[in-house]
């Protein structure tokens, strides 16, 4: 189902830090790796539309360990959801005020707003002119980094946030606090801190707390193809590549590095995200850092 392709924040992210377009490399955690954030678009929705959006008024999001399991309205689907879900807990996040906003070609978006707008050009470049030169750090980090793009977002404003057990059906299971169909999700956001509800015949909910404000709780991701090339006539070059500058000093045998850039198919996060690997590499993904912030001063300083 769509939602597989989005991933969720146990806390939400600031709306700041995720808008459409915005670049990162561990989208588990995409405040992190220094990522580049997209400035914000007031024209997104204006005709011609680049995005469709709507309002979701009384939401909810479910899911485990940032795999998203069901966004909605009104508590029917979740209540359906849970049918096959025994023995299963997962978060569960309810506000008054959502909103849904997705890229509607993020292909296109990627091509003739991202890669040519400079400060995420000098991003990709800095990045990418590492990645030209691997060699350097390849002996002590055992993956190659993927680039991702923002495509989608699930803004829920001022939201509840509870933890959720689904079980066996069981005769002897009381509701401490009763939640009827349809009103279910306003009753939850009535229900104080640390008490327990019924959500369903199999579901039992306590209640966690409130975060305040506008938040992204969930963000769909599409991972940045590249591919470093040689390209003799860098004049003639096409709108989807990148020229490179050598991580260290020498020239390049063979003419400019180039890197040529494509935007991937949708895909589903339900895997691996791939964050305790990153965790793990953290020496060298300093080193990374570090080389990409030099090239950056000298693109910076020879464009």
């Amino acid at each position: 189902m769509e939602e597989s392709t989005y991933f969720c924040y146990a806390e939400g992210v600031n709306a700041d830090w995720l808008r459409l377009g915005s670049l990162a490399f561990d989208y588990a955690n995409p405040r992190t790796r220094t990522p580049y954030i997209h400035k914000p678009s007031k024209s997104l929705l204006d005709d011609p539309p680049q995005a469709a959006g709507d309002q979701r008024p009384t939401c909810y999001m479910a899911f485990e360990r940032g795999k998203s399991n069901s966004f909605g309205a009104g508590l029917k689907g979740l209540l359906e959801f849970d049918h096959d879900r025994a023995g299963s807990s997962y978060s569960l996040v309810v506000g008054k005020n959502g909103s849904k906003v997705e890229l509607n070609s993020p292909e296109n978006y990627f091509s003739t707003v991202i890669l040519k707008d400079e400060p995420a050009k000098l991003w990709l470049r800095s990045r990418l002119s590492v990645f030209s030169r691997w060699d350097a750090l390849k002996k002590r980090m055992s993956f190659r980094p993927e680039i991702w793009m923002v495509t989608g977002i699930f803004v829920i404003k001022d939201a509840f946030y509870y933890t959720t057990k689904s079980k066996e059906v069981s005769t002897t299971a009381k509701s401490e606090v009763p939640i009827p169909e349809p009103t279910g999700i306003a009753e939850l956001l009535d229900l104080k801190v640390g008490l327990h509800a019924q959500l369903s015949s199999t579901t039992m909910v306590t209640a966690g707390g409130q975060i305040l404000g506008e938040r992204v709780w969930a963000a769909q991701w599409q991972r940045v193809g590249t591919k470093i090339i040689k390209d003799e006539d860098w004049e003639t070059i096409a709108p989807n590549k990148l020229r490179l500058l050598p991580l260290r000093t020498q020239a390049v045998k063979g003419g400019p590095e180039v890197a040529e850039l494509s935007l991937g198919q949708e895909q589903s996060l339900m895997g691996s995200d791939g964050s305790e690997t990153l965790a793990e590499e953290a020496d060298a993904w300093q080193e990374f850092e570090k080389d990409a912030q030099n090239i950056e001063k000298k693109l910076e300083s020879i464009d």
